[in-house]
């Protein structure tokens, strides 16, 4: 028995779009969910239209307000170092010229 498979690498889908969440792990992501809509022909214009109104999920990058003092506070589940590493970089990236405090929880 032969099962015909198709390869496809995401990456060929992945170019700068516009997401109302920053981080480049989250470009990547759109890359992915474009693969697949191509795949399965669902077509990449309605692709786009879905990742520029998608809003992130809860508890990544999660925007929770901003402080009297105008800091800014988001919530990440960030739990394995990769993660930690990303969202790190996500925020200075998200605001470059801003002096960043990180409050971790193990």
């Amino acid at each position: 028995m032969s099962t015909k498979v198709k390869i496809v690498n995401y990456m060929d889908y992945y170019h700068k779009r516009e997401l109302q969440i920053p981080g480049i792990h989250n470009q990547a992501n759109a890359a992915a969910a474009v693969a697949v809509l191509g795949i399965t022909k669902t077509g990449a214009e309605l692709a786009n239209m879905y990742i520029k109104s998608f809003p992130g999920t809860w508890k990544r990058f999660e925007y929770k307000g901003k402080l009297a003092n105008g800091a800014v506070v988001y919530d990440d589940y960030a739990h394995h170092p990769t993660e930690i590493f990303n969202v790190v970089k996500t925020t200075m990236e998200a605001y470059p010229k801003s002096i960043i405090n990180i409050v971790w929880e193990p």
